[in-house]
This record gives C-alpha cells, sequence and structure tokens, in this order.
C-alpha cells in the first residue's frame, strides 16, 4: 500500500506503517509508546519483526535486550510517578483513616501473590525450551498446562482472599465503623489479584521471544491509565473504592493488549489450548518453582527484616533515619537489576540452542556491564548521598559518610551475587543454591540484632556486608566458577572494592578541609567523572568496548 494512501487512511495506520514497515527501534518504541492509550489497544498488536519466529541474530538479539532495558527504565519512571502522585492525590479526596485502611488491605492482599511459588519465572523458562516449534506439540501442551497452572493458583488465591476478607476485621482489630468497607476492600482486591494472576497467562510467550519491550510498554500504560481511573474514581465520588476502578486496566486491558499482539506474531500456536496438560512438564515448573519461592523468601527475610531490627534496637527514629538514607541505593539496585532482567531471555535462548561460545562471550560482556554500572552508582553514593540527604531533608536527618561506604560495598557485591545466583535461574537449575537466601537471612536475623543493638546503623550495614559476602557470594562464586570458568569475575571483584576504598577516602579528605560548598561539590564531580573513565578502561575488556562502539554508531539500534 503507498505511504500516501496509508497518511491519508488516517493516524493509526501511520503507525502501522512504522511500526510494521520499519525495523523497531528504542527510538521509535520510546516515541510511540503512549499512542497505546490514544488510539487504542490493537495500536502495538502488530508491534515487532514479521520474522519474530525466526532464529533471532546477535542484531536482533541486541536489540531486543535494548529496547527492553530502555522501556524497563520507562517502567520504573512511570512507578515512581504514579506513587509519587496518587498518594497525594488520595490524600485530598480521603480521610486519614480510608487512606490507611486502603493502604492495610493493599499490603495484607499482597501476601496472596507470594502463592505464586515461583512458577510464573518457572513456566517462562521452560517454555523457552520449547518455542522453536509454536504448531508442535511439546509448545502447545506447555501451554495447556500453564493454563491450568495459573487457573489453580488463581483460584486458591481468590478462596484464600475470600475467607481472609471476612476475617480481617477482627484479626486487625478494625473499627467496628470501618469493618465493612475493610471487608469489602479486601475482597475487591483478593478479585482482583487472582483475576490478574490467572491473566499472566496470555502474557507467558512474551518472556521466551525476547518481548520484555512490549511487557514494558503495557506496565508503562497499564500504571498511567490506572492513575486516570484512580483519578476519575475520586471525581465521582466512589472515595475508598476508587483505587479498586484503577486496577481495571491492569486486571482487563492489559491482558487483551496482550493477547492481540501475541497471537498477531505468531507467539500462539492456531489453537491455543489445543494441546494437552503434560504432567511431566508440571512436575517440572513446580520443582523448580519450589527452589525459586525459596530464593524470594530468603531475599525477603533479610530485606525486610533491617527495618524491623533498628526499631527494636534503636528505636523509630534510627529506622526513619536508615529508610531515607538508603533510598538511592535501593534506586540503583533497581538500575543494574533490569540488566540482568532484561539479558536472561536472550541469554537462554543461546544455552537452550547450545551456543556455548556465544553465550559465555555474552554472558562476561553483560556482567562486565553490570559490573560498570553498580560501580558507577557505589561512587555516586560515596561521593554525594550524605550530602543529599542533608538537602532532602533540610538538614533535619544526621547521615554519615562511612555509611555510604558500607551501601556502596553492598551495591557491588549485590551485583556480583545477583549474576552468580541468577544465571542458574537461565540454566534451569538452582539445585545447589536454592538455600543460600534462606542461610543468608537465617544467619542474619542472629548476628544483625545484636550489632544493630550496639552499633545502630554501621552495625547493621557491617553485618550484611559480612553475611552477604561470606555466605552468598563465597558460595554462589564456587558454583558460578565450576560451571563458567572462562569468565574471570574474581579479577573484577577485587578490583571494583579497592576502587571504592580509595574514593572513599578521597571524599573523607576533601570533607575534612571544610570547603565552600560548591568549591567541594566541583571536586567531587571531577572525581566522579574520573573514576567513570578510569572504570570504562579497567573493567570493560576490548571486545565490550567495541561492542558499546558499534551500537551507539548503528543507527539500526537507535
Amino acid at each position: 500500500m503507498p505511504l500516501a494512501t496509508i497518511i491519508l487512511s488516517g493516524p493509526k495506520s501511520l503507525l502501522f506503517y512504522f511500526l510494521l514497515r520499519r525495523p523497531v527501534t528504542i527510538r521509535r518504541i520510546v516515541l510511540c509508546w503512549p499512542s497505546l492509550v490514544l488510539l487504542g489497544p490493537s495500536t502495538f498488536s502488530g508491534l515487532g519483526d514479521s520474522s519474530a519466529r525466526e532464529p533471532s541474530s546477535p542484531v536482533n538479539r541486541t536489540r531486543r535486550f535494548l529496547s527492553g532495558l530502555a522501556l524497563g527504565y520507562v517502567s520504573i519512571v512511570c512507578n515512581i510517578i504514579y506513587t509519587a502522585a496518587s498518594v497525594p492525590l488520595a490524600l485530598i479526596y480521603l480521610s486519614k483513616e480510608e487512606f490507611g485502611l486502603w493502604a492495610l488491605a493493599q499490603q495484607v492482599a499482597g501476601y496472596l501473590l507470594m502463592l505464586d511459588l515461583g512458577l510464573s519465572f518457572s513456566i517462562n523458562r521452560f517454555l523457552a525450551d520449547q518455542k522453536e516449534e509454536v504448531g508442535g506439540s511439546a509448545y502447545c501442551n506447555a501451554l495447556k498446562t500453564a493454563f491450568f497452572a495459573f487457573m489453580i493458583q488463581a483460584s486458591l488465591m481468590f478462596l484464600i482472599g475470600v475467607v481472609l476478607s471476612f476475617n480481617a476485621p477482627f484479626l486487625f482489630s478494625i473499627n467496628e465503623d470501618w469493618a465493612s468497607t475493610f471487608r469489602n476492600v479486601l475482597f475487591i482486591l483478593s478479585a482482583s489479584f487472582s483475576i490478574s494472576f490467572a491473566s499472566r497467562f496470555f502474557a507467558v510467550p512474551l518472556w521466551a521471544f525476547q518481548r520484555m519491550d512490549f511487557y514494558n510498554i503495557v506496565s508503562s500504560v497499564s500504571l498511567l491509565s490506572s492513575f486516570a481511573c484512580l483519578w476519575g474514581g475520586f471525581i465521582l465520588g466512589l472515595g475508598v473504592y476508587s483505587f479498586a476502578l484503577s486496577f481495571f486496566p491492569a486486571v482487563f486491558l492489559s491482558p487483551l493488549v496482550t493477547y492481540i499482539f501475541c497471537r498477531r506474531n505468531g507467539y500462539y500456536p492456531k489453537r491455543l489450548l489445543g494441546g494437552s496438560f503434560d504432567f511431566a512438564f508440571f512436575r517440572k515448573i513446580f520443582s523448580f518453582g519450589k527452589d525459586i519461592f525459596r530464593l524470594a523468601l530468603g531475599s525477603q527475610l533479610i530485606n525486610a527484616s533491617q527495618l524491623i531490627f533498628l526499631s527494636k534496637t534503636c528505636g523509630l527514629n534510627e529506622a526513619a533515619v536508615f529508610a531515607i538514607g538508603s533510598k538511592i541505593f535501593t534506586l540503583i539496585c533497581q538500575v543494574f537489576y533490569k540488566i540482568i532482567e532484561s539479558s536472561s531471555p536472550g541469554l537462554t535462548e543461546m544455552w537452550v540452542r547450545n551456543d556455548r561460545i556465544s553465550f559465555t562471550k555474552r554472558l562476561s560482556s553483560l556482567i562486565e556491564i553490570t559490573i560498570f554500572c553498580a560501580c558507577a552508582g557505589a561512587a555516586g553514593l560515596i561521593l554525594f548521598n550524605t550530602p543529599f540527604v542533608n538537602f532532602w531533608t533540610h538538614g533535619k536527618v544526621s547521615w554519615n559518610i562511612v555509611f555510604d561506604l558500607f551501601l556502596a560495598l553492598l551495591v557491588v557485591l549485590s551485583a556480583f551475587t545477583r549474576w552468580q545466583v541468577g544465571i542458574f535461574g537461565v540454566l534451569g537449575d538452582y539445585s545447589k543454591l536454592k538455600n543460600i537466601y534462606l542461610a543468608e537471612g537465617v544467619l542474619f536475623a542472629f548476628i544483625a540484632f545484636p550489632l544493630s543493638f550496639y552499633y545502630g546503623i554501621g552495625g547493621l550495614l557491617i553485618g550484611s556486608l559480612l553475611i552477604h559476602f561470606f555466605i552468598t557470594y563465597y558460595f554462589s562464586f564456587l558454583n558460578f566458577k565450576k560451571s563458567f570458568p572462562n569468565v574471570l569475575v574474581f579479577k573484577l571483584f577485587v578490583g571494583s572494592f579497592l576502587s571504592l576504598f580509595l574514593l572513599f577516602f578521597f571524599s573523607l579528605a576533601i570533607s575534612c578541609f571544610h570547603l565552600n560548598g560548591v568549591v567541594e561539590f566541583a571536586f567531587k564531580l571531577f572525581a566522579f567523572f574520573f573514576y567513570f573513565g578510569i572504570t570504562i578502561i579497567l573493567v570493560f575488556n576490548t571486545f565490550v568496548k567495541q561492542e558499546i562502539l558499534r551500537i551507539i554508531r548503528s543507527k539500526s539500534i537507535w
């Protein structure tokens, strides 16, 4: 069809031309994603290559990784915007009691999601083994089994949620005036979470076919649409039930758009549920899912217990100081976690296709990129976190620069352990490391409590650092080295830690001179960019540097 005819037929057809007739790039996706809301859910049904089911080339794999990563960061920004805007908006229309009621109900209902038991990622991972033949019996059977697995879990989630909603007012000592509202809100949340969980089935092929870019587009648009629904609910006078209305895009529209996209791109067989239930596949995903659940449970135990220990041993004031001072640390971790998350589908494809040489080379490159980002973030923590906390809180919160060093070391250490543990998820075998986070969590509970009692925040951070190093890092490093002897990580580890210590002493020396604020900031900024440049030279090998230059110069990527 001529371009002139397409232009005359309207904006949606023009968008289709650019998305279907031209290759997908990061810039084009980022510029076009709002059209999903403006032009309707079918806008992106054809987004992607017409050869989506053909074997991926290294260039396609790189492009999908970069677009997925870029849109993953867009999704994080949308999440921050939604959180920052929804809370003050809710406080305008709701009383503090109503807002607290909703927050409690959401936290209680959130525990229902633990019934996932790691099956979502497990299904994604093992479906990737069968994706080469979408019409084959193995792929069809895997989809049918995934459907039943999600339906069983969603039904169980709903039943537990219903029982919980009727007893929750008594369990949480809710005032009689609010008991009925709390019961209704919890019931609506349970139903919404259950439907949303069941509809995950439609998005199962996205991970296997490395379409995290589209997944992140839908997540971002869903969040912004949810905010619009929330605001609309408040205007209509729905009160606390406006939050229930905000779930509408995520529960109903996102699965519909995802279904259309996967159907148009050939990620489903002709008959979506044409296969049969495969008990062997179900047992396989359930066994792997249990290992994932153990890892997630241990991680939750570590992350959720820090504020509890501080509030018990040092009081709520110290807990508040830690919560504020570690905000940037959490944000930096999200940045490099996205690199690991976005690269996993491509690595899985190489592993399944038995392309070990490319797999090892790509794994080594991704680890170096992740460590570089972690080191840059850690350097920013050391140099700027203390003055940022002081500026952010108008001097009301006192934060020690030594805490920044501990947080920076934890950032880099976490980057290594995430890869050394997470890569076994790509391989589909967590059996040797399934209890590693649980072991760290239990030991952390015994050691961090007395350390925080005697030494406060510093003791808690030292305990976290030492336990994470001697348990999670050490044992994951041994298993990683045994499986990938050609991927050199220990030299990176030593170099990263030494360089951060040197940067810390430089920052400490600058602070001791009591320079003018602008002069001190200029010195630290110079130190940051100097460290940034040195890290590029020392961390990246020649192949990675050439690959980055090729990507930057390549118009087909951007």
